[in-house]
């Protein structure tokens, strides 16, 4: 069974699916499933990051089909009147839904301005939707620094970008590296786009095949270490569910209580890098 977000993201040709990653990936065909179908589950998918407002996006599972879903039949699937709301410990906000085209999975994403992701806070995140509710919290933890950044030519108008960073990992934390090109401008994540050299116990990474009159944007956004073992499942599975010699075999962790999906809060520090 696919949650929603994934096969949407097929179907649109949105980029920078966070959905995408939340695959737990079934091989078998299966009719297609209506909303009364107990099979049907809440997907929940949000965060929060430091000096931002929060994004959360709801839909229902389906399953995988052989024969494709159309965009209208997918629209059914989308949370459009979902309840949500995000508490810091001290306040409360509802978050409110709206149209969105900035290249998530869903084009409808639920936010308040009414609340900026702060250091050392805990935010509780409560969705209902469907008769279903879920519930999560994740804290935002200290933002860890790239302390040094150096532009490599490769040759033939390639350049890679090389870096270092504190090790964080003493300290509980895990790391999720996000660039975006002037050429492109939608968010990609290192480890799905180019090439991380990035192994346990280091702290260096290189990004690779950039060009001549590129700005490359940089965020080095750190993590509960629980979001390190959620993030690198999607990961394989994004990569390998194609693949009929590499099956999937991980389920994901369960992050959020009552649903699939993750809640996360990040802390994140940002760069810009100019090629030459």
């Amino acid at each position: 069974m696919y949650p929603f977000g994934f096969i949407l993201h097929k179907i649109l040709n949105k980029a920078l699916s966070t959905a995408l990653l939340l695959m737990f990936i079934a091989q078998t065909a299966c009719k297609p499933v209506s909303l009364t179908d107990e099979g049907s589950e809440l997907v929940v998918e949000g965060w929060i990051s430091e000096g931002e407002y929060p994004v959360v996006l709801v839909s229902r599972s389906i399953p995988a089909i052989s024969e494709g879903v159309s965009e209208k039949d997918l629209s059914a699937y989308i949370g459009w009147y979902a309840n949500v709301s995000l508490s810091d410990g001290t306040r409360t906000v509802h978050l409110v839904g709206k149209n969105d085209n900035s290249g998530y999975s869903l084009p409808y994403i639920f936010t308040s301005s009414e609340m900026l992701g702060e250091k050392g806070k805990t935010y509780t995140l409560e969705v209902s939707c469907w008769g279903k509710k879920a519930k999560a919290s994740s804290r935002i933890v200290k933002s860890v620094p790239v302390t040094k950044l150096e532009l490599k030519n490769d040759g033939n108008d390639s350049y890679s970008i090389v870096g270092e960073y504190e090790n964080c990992s003493a300290d509980s934390l895990s790391y999720r590296l996000l660039f975006r090109s002037s050429n492109d401008n939608k968010w990609q994540v290192a480890s799905n786009y180019n090439r991380t050299d990035d192994v346990e116990g280091t702290n260096s990474f290189r990004l690779f095949s950039f060009h001549s009159g590129e700005t490359i944007y940089l965020r080095f956004c750190t993590m509960p270490l629980k979001m390190k073992e959620f993030w690198n499942i999607c990961d394989n599975n994004s990569q390998y569910s194609g693949n009929p010699l590499f099956p999937v075999t991980s389920n994901l962790p369960e992050i959020v209580d009552g649903a699939l999906g993750f809640w996360t809060a990040y802390g994140v520090w940002e760069t810009v890098v100019e090629i030459p």
